[in-house]
This record gives structure tokens, sequence and C-alpha cells, in this order.
């Protein structure tokens, strides 16, 4: 008969999640999301950097010489205040990173 079971007076305990998978919110449904889209991630981290790479090839080739580069910076730090508005101060725009910022 079903009347004679009695029920557990403690409920069954649950794993408990680690303090580090908790901290970083892996246990969640939040880290659910992450290992789900992992994949996608990584092909998209892969697409940036082939990107990033192809435009500094492309600014190495328009800008072959020192003084291409020298007459780039010039005209960067020579541009008005309007413009400097819309783009921020140049900062080292002759080396590749500052042309890049």
């Amino acid at each position: 008969m079903i009347a004679d079971v009695a029920p557990s007076p403690v409920a069954p305990r649950t794993a408990a999640i680690p303090f580090g998978r908790r901290l970083y919110g892996f246990g969640s449904v939040f880290g659910k999301a992450v290992r789900d889209s992992r994949r996608a991630f990584v092909i998209e981290i892969l697409l940036q950097g082939v990107f990033l790479l192809v435009i500094l090839a492309g600014v190495a080739n328009a800008y072959p010489t020192q003084a291409a580069r020298d007459e780039m910076a010039r005209l960067a730090n020579q541009i008005g205040p309007a413009a400097q508005g819309m783009t921020g101060k140049p900062v080292n725009v002759a080396t590749m990173g500052g042309y890049v910022q």
C-alpha cells in the first residue's frame, strides 16, 4: 500500500558547488552558456586576430618607409581641435600601436 510509506524527514543533499566555480559563475546558468558557446568564442577570437593582421599589413604597405610614417605622424599631430574631439588626441602615431589606437 502507498499509505504505509513514510516521507523521509531529511531532504536529499545535492552536491555543493566548489567556491572557485561559484566565484567565476561556472556553476550557474551563465556557466552553461559559456560552456555551450566555446566554439563560437574561439572562432570569433581567430577571426578578430586575422582581421587585425590584415589591417596591420595594409598599414605597413601604405606607409613602407620611415619618411612616410613621419609624414603620417605630422598630419595626425596637426589635425584640428574639431577632429581631435571626434578621434581623441593622437599618441605616438608613428608606431603601429599608436596608429591602431
